[in-house]
């Protein structure tokens, strides 16, 4: 049986904070959440995060079970990027989902019930849209299958209410780009902070 939404949330409340992803390539990024949400797909519960690159960098990366250096460019500014956790499926989803909402509110130290409240926030309010946060992604070598994977570890941007309207216009421009690209409206190229 799945878990409701506020089993969910309260799970993700008492985790112990971690980090993990998907599709987030090497490298030290800043990102614009564009979508929050939770969902049920065919393995189960998920937290989905997506997000837009606005800044990246390129970072030394060393392939761990052999030490072999590696040529990897981050996803590059303007494009999406993902965040999955399978919730019923990875045991430390919950952990991974609250480090990031403790990274995105920069509270290191938030209760249980705090946590929970802010989630439900961003979900009915659909306040995430345009909220910032950094990431410094790092390797790891599963336990279980011995695979290496990129994780993101997440680091808190300050950003008051005007920095996020001026991100959400940010984002919007980049649909203004592809729309100007197909003779449909005009871009923006400012990237606001």
């Amino acid at each position: 049986m799945a878990m409701d939404r506020k089993e969910i949330l309260k799970k993700m409340a008492e985790a112990d904070a971690s980090a993990g992803g998907n599709f987030i390539l090497d490298g030290r990024y800043r990102l614009a959440v564009t979508k929050f949400e939770l969902t049920e797909g065919f393995k189960g519960n998920r937290v989905v995060f997506e997000f837009v690159v606005m800044n990246a960098n390129k970072v030394p990366v060393v392939r761990l079970k052999d030490g072999v250096p590696l040529d990897i460019s981050p996803n590059p500014v303007g494009s999406a990027v993902s965040y999955v956790q399978l919730l019923d499926k990875h045991e430390n989803a919950f952990n991974n989902f609250k480090a990031l909402m403790l990274a995105l509110f920069g509270e290191k130290d938030a209760s249980k019930e705090e946590l929970v409240a802010a989630a439900e926030e961003l979900l009915d309010k659909g306040s995430a849209y345009g909220m910032v946060i950094d990431c410094m992604t790092f390797r790891k070598i599963t336990q279980k299958n011995a695979v290496e994977i990129v994780i993101p570890k997440w680091s808190y941007v300050p950003q008051t209410g005007e920095d996020i309207k001026k991100t959400r216009a940010w984002i919007e421009s980049l649909t203004l780009a592809a729309a100007k690209e197909t003779g449909n409206g005009e871009a923006k190229d400012e990237i606001p902070f």
